[in-house]
């Protein structure tokens, strides 16, 4: 990584941090019409809170008072990212809230055919670094809502923990999710050992031609949200399901045999109301062995898995 790398051309935009993918400058008027596209892309808007948060239409007004607030502010930080090997504007970064030895990110990559090439964990590899080494900050902070599993992704690789949820505050396209609250600190930073940071997903197996059922449990039962499986993995059959900030996938097993031990839990909320409409459906359940602190039961999918549903109490 490179500090205050300026290019000397006047028709290039001023770098001050370089990476290896990205690299970062300062705000400018001139990509105040990009920030106006990107905020009004509903795809874009739904991963973000605040500015641009796809509540409302986002004005050209309102944008540049929030720039020239971002311009004058002595406790905040904001960049501009570029795709390095271009130069073009791709998204911005911020650290806000700048007291003492602690800030708040943020980021959001605005073009969409820059998601999923491994930018934004790169832009918060930096922003950490820069926050850490230059600044002397020892804790970086952030708020992502719960459905945002990409982005959750890229911050547990760069380095952040997730440290605690306010649950169901976040209304996104009918359905209430959690905001996740992470934090890196610099004495963690950074982590160059291998090690497992997080659950990616569950799978169960499933036999051939198991999808509509699949999707009839998990789906219209549970209330699990389908996403859609990559392309090359379709033809295998099966269903992918959003299960909170990590998914659930049911897999096709040619020769197939339920599992009636090994099984996941999924946390639930309204345990209760679960399971009435379970039995409005008649979806046989089996109590389990009291747990502290939880309250929960079992049941078996339509292919004989066996699946467990539990509650604890908040607090």
């Amino acid at each position: 990584m490179t500090d205050n790398a300026a290019r000397p051309e006047t028709d290039q935009p001023i770098i001050n941090i370089v990476g290896e993918k990205v690299a970062l400058g300062p705000i400018h008027r001139g990509v105040l019409p990009l920030y106006l596209r990107w905020f009004n892309d509903p795809e874009y808007a739904r991963t973000t809170g605040g500015l641009g948060s796809g509540l409302r239409p986002m004005t050209r007004e309102v944008l540049e008072g929030a720039f020239d607030h971002a311009a004058r502010a002595t406790d905040e930080a904001h960049y501009v990212i570029y795709e390095r090997a271009t130069l073009r504007p791709i998204g911005g970064t911020d650290l806000t809230e700048i007291t003492g030895r602690t800030a708040t990110f943020a980021i959001g990559i605005g073009e969409k055919d820059c998601w999923g090439k491994g930018y934004g964990t790169e832009v918060t590899r930096l922003m950490l670094d820069y926050g850490f080494k230059i600044l002397g900050l020892h804790n970086i902070m952030l708020t992502v809502h719960g459905h945002n599993a990409r982005g959750i992704r890229a911050y547990l690789r760069a380095g952040f923990r997730i440290i605690g949820r306010r649950r169901q505050v976040v209304y996104r396209e009918g359905q209430l999710h959690d905001l996740i609250y992470m934090e890196c600190l610099a004495t963690e930073f950074p982590n160059t050992s291998p090690s497992v940071i997080a659950l990616d997903h569950v799978q169960v197996a499933a036999p051939a031609n198991c999808d509509a059922e699949a999707r009839a449990f998990y789906g219209d039962v549970l209330g699990l949200a389908e996403i859609p499986k990559p392309a090359n993995l379709r033809a295998r059959g099966g269903v992918w399901f959003r299960c909170g900030a990590q998914e659930l996938h049911v897999g096709v097993q040619g020769d197939f045999r339920p599992a009636t031990k090994s099984h996941p839990a999924l946390a639930v909320y309204d345990l209760a109301g679960l399971r009435r409409r379970l039995a409005e459906r008649n979806v046989p359940i089996v109590e389990g062995e009291p747990l502290d602190g939880a309250e929960r039961f079992y049941l078996a999918d339509p292919f004989g898995n066996r699946i467990e549903l539990l509650e604890r109490p908040a607090g």
